[in-house]
């Protein structure tokens, strides 16, 4: 009986040891990563830094704060509050840390950025200029994207791919595909392959949803004051056109269309566009059947609109 007690207790200890120093573990080695990367970015002039670690065990996730990367010319070239790795296995978090992480082998990953900033230099110009033209002074980015992969079926499924800027606008997709092969996308270096490799994969479904929180609303704003118009007396115009002229099937959707963006800008909070196809479409379907018959692609595609939680008919 006593044998069994302390081989029971030796066995525990062995355990919650080996739980201590999973965290200590990924934690050393991702500085180690980081360290590297510093060495690196020196010898180019760029001066990469970061703050604390941390790693959890329930659940497994590393999170890393503070991160700023800086030139002589921009001391405040990009910064980033934290970016947090998680919902992934113990063994995907060693190969990605130690540098043998194969992209095909990982079943979950919810990758998380948080307040993400940028300096002008890093923008595009057109973007900086409407930016300041609606009286954004700094603007920060969260990004998620949060998925399972199923390398033995080839399906990918994508739970959240968002963008936000807090305070201004967010858009985040939702959608499932079929046969696709991860490795083909990781090493495709071309366009054609690129194309390649979309001909291949096929939508299940698809949701992609736009939130705004100020930008539609300051850019209605900029142009009525800029221009002098109303803006949705033009939609109100635009609303009540002529519709397609090269195919009168296109009517029903044009006219969805045209009231679901009206009824959004005017009251502007949430817009959903979904599609859930009859049947999995590739990119080559969706291809062929835009050229040849767009009408007959919105329904195959079961496209449909959402305003504000209410589905437009």
């Amino acid at each position: 009986m006593k044998i069994k007690v302390i081989l029971t207790s030796f066995l525990l200890g062995l355990v919650l040891s080996f739980l201590v120093l999973i965290p200590s573990f990924i934690t050393n080695n991702t500085h180690a990563f980081l360290s590297s990367i510093q060495e690196e970015l020196a010898e180019k002039a760029v001066r990469f830094s970061y703050g604390s670690v941390r790693t959890t065990l329930f659940p497994l996730a590393l999170e890393v704060e503070d991160i700023k990367i800086e030139t002589a010319k921009s001391p405040d070239l990009l910064s980033l509050q934290k970016v947090a790795l998680s919902k992934w296995s113990f063994m995907n978090a060693l190969e990605l840390i130690n540098g043998d992480f194969d992209i095909n082998d990982i079943k979950n990953l919810r990758i998380s950025l948080h307040e993400l900033q940028v300096t002008e230099v890093l923008l595009p110009t057109q973007i900086s200029s409407v930016v300041s033209s609606l009286g954004y002074e700094q603007i920060s980015f969260n990004l998620i994207t949060d998925f399972t992969y199923d390398k033995n079926l080839k399906k990918l499924t994508v739970y959240e791919a968002s963008l936000e800027s807090p305070e201004i606008a967010k858009l985040k997709l939702t959608f499932l595909l079929n046969e696709i092969d991860l490795i083909d996308f990781q090493n495709f270096s071309t366009t054609e392959e690129g194309l390649n490799f979309l001909d291949q994969v096929a939508l299940e479904h698809l949701n992609i949803e736009f939130k705004d929180l100020s930008l539609i609303k300051r850019y209605k704003e900029f142009i009525s004051n800029t221009f002098s118009i109303d803006p949705m007396k033009t939609l109100a115009f635009l609303k009540s056109g002529s519709t397609s002229k090269r195919d009168p099937a296109n009517e029903g959707f044009e006219t969805k269309l045209k009231e679901s963006l009206y009824q959004f800008l005017q009251n502007p909070d949430t817009l959903n566009i979904n599609f859930k196809p009859e049947k999995n479409m590739t990119y080559k379907d969706i291809s062929i059947m835009m050229m040849l018959s767009p009408e007959r692609l919105t329904q195959s595609l079961n496209l449909s609109f959402e305003v504000n939680g209410k589905v437009v008919q």
